[in-house]
């Protein structure tokens, strides 16, 4: 702690914590102190969502997406099928990642590390199912978009697409049902 001077060019006056890393640099501590009106302003680096995130009064609010790509991912089942239950939705698993630019998908989901909105879609084929078959993406156990195609002898293709606002720790599942 320092309660006055100059440090780097920055000068310091009441109480402040840092750590030197470099003549020229800062580290930005990761702490588990509430944000409060009293802190507002105040910047910090989190390790959860691997970004600085910064205190607007109530909540810590990430400054954007860690890394420079956006967030996103890609997963299929590599070819392998999944009977999924009659006038049931079943969660889907994945058997390939093909991709997960933020290692947010695990588990057969994706966790929000960054609050946003985010786009999903979810394709699934259904082989010669008599009714029909549906589609579904899930946020946090519930189904928020559902897409239904009629059935055939041949099968078909179900998908949905939504847009989403997540906070962190919000989960996105996706499930399918045979009608």
């Amino acid at each position: 702690y320092r309660t006055g001077g100059a440090f780097g060019g920055l000068t310091v006056t009441g109480a402040s914590s840092f750590t030197t890393v470099s003549t020229s640099l800062i580290q930005v501590g990761n702490t588990g102190v509430a944000c409060t009106s009293g802190i507002s302003g105040s910047i910090r680096y989190s390790s959860v969502s691997s970004t600085l995130e910064y205190c607007n009064s109530t909540a810590w609010v990430s400054v954007g997406p860690s890394g420079t790509l956006p967030i996103s991912f890609r997963v299929d089942k590599n070819g392998t099928n999944q009977t999924v239950t009659t006038y049931t939705y079943t969660n889907l698993t994945w058997s390939r990642e093909v991709f997960d630019t933020n290692n947010n998908f695990a588990s057969n989901r994706f966790t929000a590390t960054v609050p946003g909105i985010y786009l999903f879609t979810l394709s699934a084929y259904c082989e010669a199912s008599t009714n029909g078959c549906q589609t579904q993406i899930k946020k946090n156990g519930l189904g928020v978009a559902t897409d239904a195609t009629v059935g055939g002898p041949n099968g078909q293709t179900s998908q949905v697409t939504t847009l989403i606002e997540l906070a962190i720790g919000d989960y996105v599942e996706a499930s399918a049902a045979n009608m």
